[in-house]
């Protein structure tokens, strides 16, 4: 059997940012605070959390800093109630989604209704919008735009993990129903990177493995990409989940992760698979993305 890994594949820069500036905190104070989880991966927070990182669901929780804002951002007000409070903020926001903050509150002061095309209970999605000063939706397919933005000014920004194919069935929706559309690619190109890998990776082999945390909005995008392509695709968030069923009578499997996924739980995976000892699979060649044998 051939495991084919994606050469790109794992923590992105914004997490490895969030990653270190946690880390930091950690080496000044015993204890910090995170307002849910800093990244979307289960270890990663199991680990943070026995250094001495909580992450905790309200403000009411925390009565002393630091308090590190995770890598999907805050809601403004959340931030306000932290300063008005003399509570330490360490800001460990992407700067991608950073920038779609500023994009938001920039266009809703030029008047625009602002759009923004994501998962409404992503936190991601939900610190945008606070930056929003008028009207705002957010929206995840084309059947979901309101009736309310037509004849309107539209400024549409993107969740920063979406896929172009979605976005453009929005846009071609939206533009026969406003006056005005102003659109700003606010997508990661580094996920969209890791994205098409993964929808080429998946046309070249019997079944795909996708390692990542499952409340992680990349890690799914990718299974569901994958999966497009390649309906035997399975979602893992450990090698611990693998099973000898899945691979019965594969040739070659694909292995990709998310951008939260660290690279130690990536080889996990990837050495099970070398040595088979989840199943009996015995594979006698690796191949880490175009290159025979030698580790990314």
């Amino acid at each position: 059997m051939e495991v084919l890994l994606a050469k790109e594949a794992g923590f992105c820069f914004g997490v490895r940012r969030a990653l270190k500036l946690a880390e930091r905190t950690l080496a000044r104070y015993p204890r910090a605070f995170s307002l849910g989880p800093l990244i979307h991966n289960p270890q990663v927070v199991k680990r943070l959390k026995a250094m001495g990182l909580e992450p905790v669901r309200d403000l009411s929780e925390i009565s002393e800093g630091p308090v590190v804002i995770r890598s999907h951002g805050a809601r403004k007000e959340v931030l306000k109630q932290l300063q008005e409070r003399g509570i330490e903020v360490v800001d460990a926001t992407c700067p991608n989604v950073k920038r779609v903050q500023r994009l938001a509150q920039t266009a809703s002061r030029r008047g625009y209704f602002v759009m923004i095309v994501g998962e409404r209970d992503h936190a991601e999605v939900q610190g945008i919008m606070s930056y929003a000063e008028g009207e705002t939706a957010v929206v995840d397919s084309a059947g979901e735009i309101p009736e309310l933005v037509r004849g309107k000014r539209v400024a549409v920004l993107c969740q920063t993990t979406q896929e172009p194919e979605k976005v453009g069935s929005i846009l071609r929706e939206l533009f026969g129903m406003v006056t005005e559309m102003l659109v700003y690619n606010t997508l990661c190109e580094v996920t969209l990177q890791r994205q098409r890998e993964a929808l080429r990776l998946a046309s070249q082999v019997d079944c795909m493995v996708v390692v990542g945390g499952r409340e992680s909005a990349n890690t799914r995008r990718l299974v569901e990409i994958c999966r497009r392509i390649q309906p035997r695709t399975l979602h893992i968030e450990g090698p611990e989940e693998l099973r000898e069923e899945f691979f019965r009578g594969a040739k070659r499997v694909g292995i990709t992760a998310g951008a939260s996924t660290p690279p130690e739980l990536i080889e996990a995976v990837y050495r099970t698979l070398v040595t088979g000892d989840f199943c009996g699979i015995k594979s006698q060649r690796i191949i880490w993305g175009e290159r025979d044998g030698s580790k990314p």
